[in-house]
């Protein structure tokens, strides 16, 4: 019933005439300038986002009075302001009767006459949102809404994926949104529409939006780890086990691209583990995730190694033999893992009582000249 409202709203509405004027720009030295006339003196103002209204220079101000654009009468007022640094300035109030921009007009617009010489003539966001709703793209300035445009499920679904790739998160759900009420999505943009909600902490939202998607077969075809994504938001949303069952749900599917991928997600198991004060499984699944990786590599490389365990150890303490290789080193770019998941798996080995106080102390110092961060900073905090 509520997106049945939702959808006659967005009828009712999109239905009016709409006023729309797109404004060009003049870019000039990283910032955009937009002409206009000052009580019919041109000039070139600043449009400054952050701004809430408009200033100008003493000598603008002045320039101004001399050439009898505005007169005495027109300074209303005194003020302070902060300028940049923080210092507190006394500035004068200047009503300016009429800010011309291509045919549009404000009216009585307040203005701050700052003292320093080189101030620029700065128009506010504040300032112009007068007119209507403004839009920014590029150096085009978009004042009320643009009627050409179909605001269509795909528009919303363009708009939406542009802001996720970009990592804003929050106009992605916005646009997403607006999709969603205009009428049913497909799997695919239900996806990106649970994982905009998720990258906003909506997580009970989210799962409610991911189990909306009817086939989730198509994603994982598509390579879209799908299953992965709901065990975030089930973990995120403090569902342990939920989270546990569709993490292993996504170990099975074999959509990982890389064995790194399958690790990761084993490393996911454990903390899900370690958040449920289960250190044993915790330990458990960080061996996992870290012997993946090891039998990966030296499956690949044939190495000659008779004991795993004693050469994983060698290798992430960098006392391996001299006819030995390691491929920590060989390998730069599961460098980081490795080094994660074994120091990971001995510390949750300690809470669960597998290794003793002092024989894990001694590890954290080996693996800490060995260059292990996490070992570093676990020694740190000691």
């Amino acid at each position: 019933m509520k997106k049945v409202l939702l959808v006659v709203l967005t009828t009712l509405l999109s239905s009016q005439t709409i006023y729309c004027q797109t404004i060009i720009m003049e870019e000039d030295g990283g910032v955009y300038k937009i002409p206009c006339l000052v009580n019919g003196a041109k000039m070139k103002m600043i449009f400054d986002t952050g701004a809430s209204s408009v200033s100008l220079s003493l000598t603008m101000a002045e320039y101004l009075l001399e050439n009898d654009y505005i007169s005495i009468n027109d300074f209303i007022g005194e003020g302070k302001s902060v300028v940049a640094d923080g210092t507190i300035v006394d500035h004068l109030v200047l009503n300016i009767r009429d800010i011309e921009i291509s045919g549009l007009h404000l009216a009585n617009v307040r203005a701050t006459v700052v003292a320093a010489q080189n101030a620029p003539l700065l128009l506010g966001q504040s300032a112009i949102q007068q007119l209507g709703k403004i839009t920014l793209s590029g150096n085009k300035l978009i004042i009320g809404e643009d009627v050409s445009i179909e605001y269509t499920i795909d528009y919303w679904a363009e708009k939406g994926y542009e802001y996720l790739v970009m990592g804003e998160y929050n106009k992605a759900y916005e646009a997403y949104t607006e999709a969603y009420i205009l009428g049913t999505l497909s799997d695919n943009i239900l996806y990106n529409y649970a994982i905009s909600a998720m990258n906003n902490k909506r997580y009970s939202q989210a799962l409610n939006i991911f189990h909306e998607i009817k086939n989730y077969d198509s994603l994982i075809k598509d390579k879209i780890d799908v299953y992965m994504a709901i065990g975030k938001a089930y973990c995120l949303n403090k569902e342990y086990n939920q989270a546990i069952n569709y993490v292993n749900k996504s170990i099975k599917s074999r959509v990982s691209q890389s064995v790194l991928e399958d690790a990761e997600k084993h490393a996911y198991l454990a903390n899900i583990y370690g958040l449920m004060y289960n250190y044993r499984l915790e330990t458990f699944y960080f061996n996992m995730a870290y012997c993946r990786l090891v039998y990966f590599y030296m499956y690949n490389e044939n190495y000659k190694v008779d004991d795993l365990e004693a050469y994983i150890h060698r290798d992430v303490t960098c006392t391996l033999y001299s006819n030995e290789k390691s491929f920590r080193y060989e390998y730069p770019e599961v460098k980081k893992a490795l080094d994660e998941y074994y120091y990971k798996s001995q510390s949750s080995s300690f809470q669960a009582g597998l290794i003793k106080y002092n024989d894990f102390i001694k590890l954290l110092k080996e693996l800490a000249l060995c260059g292990n961060p996490w070992a570093i900073d676990a020694l740190q905090r000691l």
